[in-house]
């Protein structure tokens, strides 16, 4: 079992979770993360994503498109 190394998620081939885990280090623990893990909040919307833009706040693609903030 290849467990993700923050909420124990099993990411081995085959779960659902393998496609989208990444190599991670948390400095306890080598491994990887479940897209949960890796996923931010939104700081507009409040939708998780993996896909934003820090700018001081954490900002997904949908609102920078809607909002033309870039």
């Amino acid at each position: 079992m290849e467990l993700c190394i923050e909420c124990k998620k099993d990411t081995s081939l085959g779960t659902g979770n393998f496609i989208n885990r990444s190599s991670s280090d948390n400095g306890n623990a080598e491994g990887f993360l479940c897209i949960d893990c890796q996923s931010l909040e939104c700081d507009r919307c409040h939708k998780k994503t993996t896909e934003y833009q820090l700018d001081g706040d954490v900002l997904c693609m949908e609102c920078i498109a809607t909002t033309g903030d870039i």
